[in-house]
């Protein structure tokens, strides 16, 4: 049985007060992938759902994590997807730079 963490779509530190009580921006995880999503190595994509993991993490290591799930069970609301497009575009960026870094 995995252990499941209540996590903010929207990093905490990023949200008003009124978005840190918001229910569309809870986003339940297993305690390993809340990690991962709050280090920018996953999100996911708001419109979809999917999950989309760093080039930094190896298949191998992603199946670990996420085993077999490559999309949220539910696909998000409109309202949920406003909170997932803020990390996945945060995501995306550090993304580039990881990959700007390797290049140097």
């Amino acid at each position: 049985m995995r252990a499941l963490v209540a996590s903010h779509a929207k990093p905490w530190t990023e949200s008003t007060d009124v978005e840190k009580l918001d229910p569309s921006n809870g986003l339940l995880l297993a305690g390993t992938l809340d990690k991962v999503y709050d280090g920018y190595l996953m999100s996911v994509h708001p419109e979809t759902g999917e999950l989309h993991f760093s080039d930094a993490i190896g298949e191998a290591e992603r199946a670990r994590l996420a085993g077999d799930h490559t999309r949220l069970r539910k696909t998000p609301t409109a309202e949920q997807a406003v909170y997932l497009e803020a990390h996945y575009k945060r995501f995306l960026e550090k993304q580039a730079e990881r990959s700007s870094r390797l290049r140097i």
